[in-house]
């Protein structure tokens, strides 16, 4: 775990090269950690190397079939690449498995707004909000989903007031106050 841990402190600090040796590290150390592969998956992920990014998502959940964080990651990964349904699939288990991780059902809320589906992207962001009542970004897109809906403009308008107030240097926020 040292070196994951390690390995995150220098992605946060944006010094993806130490990142990629600590995540290496910690495989070499242990190659069935789930949680490793995820980890190194995110990186790969965050450079644009998808092939390499699902590689290791695809062997974290080999190791690990029940590791949330690992469908999440996967799901997000398949969401950007434009695979709607794999995404879908991955993000639903991610849930199943952790039924109050917020990133998933916010990210899952963002995929059913992009297919249409705005009853189950409501029921989402509600999910979010309630799990993590200061994501000024789930109040934001809930806001959103209530416009697009229709005959929910002071919902709409009420969200956006609260996702400014949560986060005042949201610009995109304000501009819908």
């Amino acid at each position: 775990p040292a070196y994951i841990n390690r390995g995150n402190a220098y992605l946060t600090k944006g010094d993806f090269e130490r990142a990629f040796g600590d995540f290496n590290e910690a495989i070499r150390l242990d190659p069935k950690s789930a949680w490793a592969h995820t980890e190194r998956g995110d990186l790969y992920k965050a450079k644009g190397e998808f092939d390499q990014a699902l590689a290791d998502f695809n062997e974290a959940v080999r190791l690990d079939p029940t590791y949330a964080i690992a469908y999440f990651s996967r799901g997000d990964l398949y969401k950007r690449m434009g695979d709607f349904d794999r995404a879908l699939a991955d993000l639903n288990d991610s849930i199943r498995f952790d039924p109050n991780y917020a990133k998933a059902y916010f990210v899952r809320g963002r995929l059913s707004y992009i297919k249409g589906n705005n009853p189950n992207a409501l029921y989402d962001f509600d999910k979010v909000i309630r799990l993590d009542p200061g994501d000024s970004y789930a109040y934001f897109n809930r806001g959103v989903t209530y416009f697009v809906l229709g005959g929910r403009t002071a919902d709409a308008q009420a969200d956006f007031t609260k996702a400014n107030q949560l986060n005042p240097h949201y610009a995109y926020a304000a501009l819908w106050l």
